[in-house]
């Protein structure tokens, strides 16, 4: 897959690995498969959108690919903190599924890792 046009920053640090995505245009799950390949571990935690709604159209992505995502996503420990370009539909989708391991951000929340 071609993540040339993807900025993701990882950081190693006390036994964690932490990504910082941008909006996923290649998908979440390929970005963070791409991350755990490189550091050879699981990902702790993911701060990144999910590009699961397009704020200009309004358009959302289906329940059913919402659901999917999220589902693949519940596959390890990982934490999750997302924000605008996933939207608020399919955050409230996925809280369902991941409840307390996913978080929403907007402009001055803080996060303490």
């Amino acid at each position: 897959m071609d993540f040339s046009h993807e900025q993701s920053l990882i950081i190693s640090e006390k036994g964690k690995q932490i990504l910082v995505a941008g909006c996923s245009h290649t998908g979440i799950i390929n970005i963070k498969n791409k991350a755990e390949e490189i550091v050879n571990n699981k990902i702790s935690y993911i701060v990144a959108g999910f590009h699961l709604y397009n704020p200009v159209s309004r358009k959302v992505e289906s329940n059913t690919l919402i659901q999917e995502i999220a589902e693949r996503l519940k596959d390890n420990s990982t934490y999750y903190y997302t924000f605008h370009c996933t939207g608020k539909k399919a955050f409230y989708k996925m809280k369902e599924v991941l409840s307390e391991r996913l978080t929403y951000l907007s402009t001055g929340s803080e996060i303490e890792i």
